[in-house]
């Protein structure tokens, strides 16, 4: 769709971890994805929230890991397209 900046307008705050924004940029330079700045406020896993981070890693990517991992931590919802995500965010 292509149409981050309906975010902004749909949600008071927008965040996006720092792996999820590198896939971002990923794509970008590959031609797959516009580019656009995104201009959400970038949040990291932190040290106490790794084991979580690991567990997640098993099955999902990166990007997926960490946006459950910082969800789960600090009661904020994910939007996601990834259908494995979501399953294990509703285990």
């Amino acid at each position: 769709m292509n149409r981050v900046d309906l975010l902004k307008g749909a949600f008071e705050k927008v965040y996006v971890t720092e792996q999820v924004l590198e896939e971002f940029r990923v794509g970008v330079r590959r031609g797959v994805l516009p580019d656009v700045t995104l201009d959400f406020e970038v949040v990291e896993v932190r040290e106490d929230e790794l084991e979580l981070y690991n567990a997640l890693r098993v099955k999902l990517g990166k990007e997926e890991a960490s946006c459950l991992t910082i969800a789960k931590n600090r009661n904020m919802k994910v939007l996601t397209d990834d259908s494995d995500a979501r399953k294990v965010a509703n285990l």
